[in-house]
């Protein structure tokens, strides 16, 4: 038998949402981390990966409407990728 946790997180992924999160305490988490503070409370609801606040200091938010992210900047060492 399924746990709750493994129920919600196929739930998510299926209708295409990237976590949770509460606007009561301002947090979010993805699926590949659900739940990290084991505190699923009932104001914690389905929503979309989105660009946080450069003020946040945090590498990702989970909000209410899906938009496209930018992906993070990667160094690319152009040299190294050369065959000579």
């Amino acid at each position: 038998m399924k746990e709750v946790y493994e129920i919600l997180k196929d739930w998510l992924k299926e209708n295409e949402f990237d976590g949770l999160y509460s606007n009561d305490y301002e947090c979010g988490c993805k699926i590949d981390d659900l739940i990290p503070c084991d505190m699923l409370r009932g104001n914690c609801v389905a929503g979309y990966l989105t660009t946080p606040d450069k003020m946040s200091g945090y590498d990702f938010a989970i909000g209410p409407k899906k938009e496209d992210v930018p992906q993070q900047d990667v160094e690319v060492d152009i040299e190294a990728d050369i065959e000579e």
